[in-house]
């Protein structure tokens, strides 16, 4: 296979097998894929309860910041290596249903520093 892209990669940790066009070495690369999930719904149902960085490996990766914010700028949470997520409580007390945001930055084992930011959708059922 001469592609270097891959689609449908469930969050995770992988290993990729590298061979040359020769077809010789089969140098083993793990990696991980890391998805955000757009919305949770801390409900108690045991399903989308807490928000959490989906394929994250500490063994890869290695927590700067995860910081949950309001719309007014207002940390809410951090979360780091240990934590199981935000479970939409701030102060002890559920929030409301709103958009919230994220920042996350982390540095992988190469010293490359991956930044991401977006919005969280906590739904309330």
């Amino acid at each position: 296979m001469e592609a270097s892209f891959f689609d449908k990669i469930e969050p995770g940790l992988h290993t990729l097998f590298v061979k040359d066009n020769n077809g010789c070495g089969n140098t083993p690369y793990e990696f991980s894929i890391l998805a955000f999930p757009k919305f949770f719904t801390p409900n108690g149902d045991g399903k989308n309860d807490v928000w959490k960085i989906d394929g994250f490996n500490s063994s890869l990766y290695t927590i700067s910041e995860v910081s949950i914010y309001n719309r007014f700028g207002v940390l809410l949470y951090q979360i780091d290596a240990s934590s199981e997520g935000w479970d939409g409580k701030y102060q002890g007390k559920t929030l409301p249903s709103n958009t919230y945001w994220f920042r996350v930055i982390l540095n992988d084992t190469n010293g490359r520093i991956i930044e991401k930011t977006g919005s969280i959708g906590l739904i309330k059922k």
